[in-house]
């Protein structure tokens, strides 16, 4: 029961974070840091203990990219 509970709190707060992230218009950021969520999901799909490693490292993936920031201009040359 704890752990859906704990669960349910890094879900939210990643959701929390991904809508910070949209509010302040960093779309490369966001798309990244969905596709690695999206691939952790798919990657552990199957067993409850999977789904709760995906859930904690994409939510420690997406404070990591809070705060530290990708930008497609340092990797597209127009």
């Amino acid at each position: 029961m704890i752990e859906l509970f704990v669960l349910s709190i890094f879900v939210i707060l990643n959701f929390i974070i991904l809508r910070i992230k949209i509010d302040k218009r960093r779309f490369a950021d966001t798309i990244v840091d969905l596709s690695v969520m999206l691939f952790l999901t798919f990657l552990f799909n199957g067993t409850y203990k999977g789904m709760i490693v995906a859930m904690v490292s994409g939510f420690v993936f997406s404070v990591y990219l809070y705060f530290y920031p990708i930008s497609l201009k340092d990797y597209i040359k127009w």
